[in-house]
């Protein structure tokens, strides 16, 4: 029995489906399906910009927040976080002030060491001058998550907003708590 949920292609003529074994996000479904067929995919035009040591420094003249994925070309771990990473820059497309990059280490070793990173595949996250490492499970909904709290933003892995948060709702909150008969209040907003 294949876990659930799965992914399972079955092809014309075939009698047994292939289960997909990635994680299940867009883009690897995407992959895994082409990869098996003459499909051609129709994904969206890539938002991840490509970085060397040439136009590094100049990327960060936009936006107020930069994410770059460090990777090594044929490297299985790179590959695999390659399809997520796309996948996430997606999902923040809308946002202009959030600006994806990609460093292949591949080609420029010295210039990866000189930015301090020596192993790959890494995702770092550039704020207000400092640089986060992303250390957590490689999967779209947790680096979605790592991006979200650092660069207070509500996306969710359909690329949707949950909330987008302002100071109107600040106040209602503080309203709120300072209500002695919660109920009530919460009937007045309504």
């Amino acid at each position: 029995a294949d876990p659930l949920p799965a992914v399972i292609l079955y092809l014309p003529k075939g009698k047994h489906g292939i289960t997909m074994s990635l994680e299940i996000s867009l883009y690897n479904i995407i992959t895994f399906i082409t990869e098996r067929t003459n499909i051609k995919p129709r994904l969206p035009k890539s938002q991840i910009i490509e970085l060397n040591r040439n136009n590094f420094a100049s990327f960060f003249y936009t936006g107020d927040y930069h994410i770059i994925e460090y990777f090594e070309e044929h490297d299985q771990a790179s590959e695999m976080l390659d399809i997520s990473y796309e996948e996430i820059s997606n999902i923040y497309s809308e946002d202009n002030d959030i600006k994806f990059g990609r460093v292949n280490c591949t080609n420029d070793i010295k210039f990866c060491l000189e930015v301090g990173t020596s192993l790959v595949p890494i995702i770092r996250l550039y704020k207000h001058g400092w640089a986060e490492v992303y250390s957590g499970i490689r999967e779209v909904p947790y680096i979605v998550n790592f991006i979200n709290d650092n660069c207070k933003k509500h996306r969710s892995i359909n690329g949707e907003y949950k909330h987008e948060f302002d100071d109107s709702i600040e106040e209602i909150v503080k309203n709120f708590m300072k209500k002695p008969n919660k109920k009530e209040f919460i009937n007045q907003i309504e």
